[in-house]
């Protein structure tokens, strides 16, 4: 991680992370380096900063979500999983980063990066030892200042460039959603926007304009005589320091010289700016596959159908997302590095309706669909604690019945 322009060592310790080649502010400035010229492959660059409003929102609804996975690895044997708790790649996970990033962060961070990039770039730190392989720290390196070297014959990829930094394969865990033009970048969900964030970012624009100078026309002012040009710039200069801006609107409205002020319709385009920004909003949802009730922008929502949608949400959404492009690279990385038997898996809990749960019991209870032991210890009591006097009461009157 040290020198330049040369690969990176695979025994640094976390003090290299401060190593001029990967921090220093001069490195920095001049990482904004130009894709390949001419190949297609990495011509998909983007910024933060294009997608802010809905977009972004949406994209971090998604990252959010993705983020409140419970993380395990397991390990096969025939049809039996078994979890490795103490599994080293498992608790780096639980542990933070350099940048005091946990893997909360990094999962956020990681799927915000494909959806803005198409791709993400897990630097995995490890040492090799006696007893295998060890992870020793996972660093995010982000999308836009990072790219694939590939080989002589321009088939595989052989290395990733990092500003003047060079990492080889077995650094790198590359994220990237499955591409129809390419076998080795990503394609980014919001390069299939066309023109949705262009409207979007102008209708802000129309709108804050509007605000800050009146900039829609709402009337015309008429004069009986022309203005010459000298008159007619010193007139607009005192219009506007009048009337001009924010803070003076509503100001009451002075005309002279048999000046003519005529109120004007508002055309159809600015009676629709809020159902089209509605329009916008809902199609920006949709390319990125996140439903209204989850943004919270509905009409009618209570607790039932909020988590209703949530999970729906999740099931339909994020654990296909993270089966597909998340798990897959993660556990290519752990069968080519610890084996075919381990698995890396991202499961979700969702929150139990207790209400509905203590209905379902008392229904077992009555029907007697199921014992009481079985009931107690579901609910983290101990047998000890279970009365049994009725259940003793019943079996005398069945022992009476049989006797008599």
């Amino acid at each position: 991680l040290g020198k330049p322009n040369t690969p990176s060592t695979l025994n640094g310790s976390k003090n290299d992370f401060t190593a001029k080649n990967y921090t220093s502010q001069d490195w920095y400035d001049n990482l904004m380096f130009q894709p390949l010229k001419g190949f297609n492959l990495f011509d998909s660059v983007g910024s933060v900063g294009r997608y802010r409003g809905y977009a972004y929102a949406a994209i971090s609804k998604r990252a959010v979500n993705l983020a409140k996975a419970d993380c395990y690895i397991y390990k096969e044997f025939k049809s039996k999983q078994t979890e490795q708790k103490n599994h080293p790649f498992g608790k780096i996970l639980k542990s933070k980063n350099a940048y005091g990033q946990s893997g909360k962060t990094l999962f956020y961070l990681t799927s915000a990066n494909l959806d803005l990039y198409g791709e993400s770039f897990w630097h995995v730190l490890f040492m090799n030892t006696a007893f295998g392989r060890i992870v020793t720290e996972i660093r995010l390196l982000p999308s836009k200042y990072v790219y694939p070297k590939m080989n002589a014959e321009n088939t595989l990829v052989e290395s990733y460039k990092y500003g003047n930094v060079t990492f080889s394969r077995e650094e790198i865990i590359h994220f990237k959603y499955p591409n129809p033009d390419s076998n080795v970048c990503g394609i980014a969900p919001v390069s299939v926007f066309n023109f949705t964030l262009d409207i979007e970012y102008l209708q802000g624009r129309t709108s804050r304009a509007m605000f800050d100078n009146n900039a829609n026309l709402e009337g015309l002012i008429t004069t009986p005589n022309k203005i010459g040009g000298d008159n007619f710039s010193k007139l607009q200069e005192q219009w506007k320091e009048k009337y001009t801006g924010t803070d003076k609107s509503g100001s009451t409205l002075f005309l002279d010289n048999g000046m003519v002020y005529t109120r004007t319709q508002a055309n159809p385009r600015e009676l629709d700016y809020i159902q089209s920004r509605t329009a916008i909003r809902d199609e920006i949802f949709v390319i990125l596959d996140v439903p209204k009730t989850v943004m919270n922008v509905t009409e009618d929502v209570n607790y039932s159908n909020s988590q209703s949608a949530l999970r729906t949400f999740i099931e339909n959404t994020i654990q296909p997302f993270a089966e597909v492009v998340i798990e897959t690279p993660i556990n290519n990385y752990f069968r080519e590095f610890y084996g075919d038997r381990f698995l890396f898996k991202m499961e979700y809990e969702f929150k139990t309706d207790r209400k509905l749960q203590l209905e379902t019991i008392d229904l077992y209870m009555r029907h007697k669909i199921i014992k009481k032991e079985v009931i107690a210890e579901q609910e983290g009591y101990s047998p000890e604690d279970v009365d049994n006097s009725e259940n003793q009461i019943l079996e005398n009157a069945d022992a009476n019945t049989e006797a008599a």
